[in-house]
């Protein structure tokens, strides 16, 4: 068997709701040379049956009490096998064609060493409701900007593992790690990934633990407690408004529906009698 291109990583646990159009999304990619590892931390909701169900297109999953997140994608580095590496968690998705650009990219450019792009942002029904434009990783001047689902590195450049003691910030802290390492980052001004908000999200769950997991990152590596989670730079804010216009599939239509037809919609709904 040849060496695979690229390996994505997928950390699961209860959330067997979404995971099927997690995994369909990797497989709608259609690239050679893909590994895809699963690691489900002892899933107790209807994942396992889906992950039964497409068996045959992941290379390796693993089902087993972890201690967390973090502590699943270490256990998944051990398996790569490629010189590149995605982690996409198991409520968000890849959008189509995102990881044949990431490589193009990776092939066009020997020295980079980590890729990122813009993100979109879906709630619980996959509906389009907003969207981060990515900019230049500069945490000194713009915070932190880096989406987990539209990001990939090569494993060269790697630290060792994850810090197993973040349950929130992982992906802060290893981004940092590679940047203040010296690693070469490279966005890709277009959409790659989306992320899911919904009510079981840690997003949503535990944003006391992301404040204080975010502060002590932030001393650690910039020596700075003043943290920021990424706002709009000067030069995307353009960028940012045109994707109305310049995206019509992808944004605009979803975006409008949510916003002018479906989420009145509920409104009206929840102020009617019963």
């Amino acid at each position: 068997m040849n060496k695979p291109r690229i390996s994505i990583i997928v950390p699961s646990y209860n959330q067997g709701r979404y995971i099927e159009e997690t995994l369909l999304s990797i497989f709608d990619q259609k690239i050679d040379g893909l590994q895809l590892i699963v690691m489900d931390g002892g899933s107790t909701d209807e994942t396992l049956t889906v992950l039964k169900k497409y068996a045959s297109k992941i290379d390796v999953c693993v089902s087993e009490r972890d201690r967390g997140q973090t502590d699943a994608i270490n256990k998944a580095l051990k398996h790569v096998k490629a010189d590149i590496i995605g982690w996409l968690n198991s409520d968000d998705i890849y959008l189509r064609g995102a990881l044949k650009k990431v490589l193009r990219v990776f092939d066009d450019h020997p020295d980079v060493d980590v890729i990122y792009g813009d993100r979109l942002m879906i709630d619980s029904d996959s509906h389009v409701f907003g969207w981060v434009c990515g900019q230049e990783f500069n945490p000194a001047e713009f915070g932190y900007n880096i989406a987990s689902e539209t990001a990939f590195w090569r494993t060269k450049a790697q630290p060792e593992e994850f810090d197993v003691s973040l349950r929130f910030t992982m992906d802060l802290d290893w981004f940092s790690r590679l940047y203040v390492s010296g690693a070469k980052f490279h966005l890709i001004p277009d959409f790659l990934g989306a992320f899911r908000c919904h009510p079981d999200a840690k997003s949503t769950t535990m944003q006391d633990v992301c404040i204080e997991e975010t502060e002590r990152c932030w001393k650690k590596y910039f020596n700075n407690e003043n943290w920021k989670i990424s706002s709009l730079g000067r030069g995307n804010q353009r960028r940012f408004f045109s994707r109305l216009l310049t995206r019509p599939f992808t944004l605009t239509l979803p975006f409008v529906y949510q916003r002018l037809i479906l989420r009145p919609f509920a409104d009206r709904r929840k102020r009617a009698p019963v």
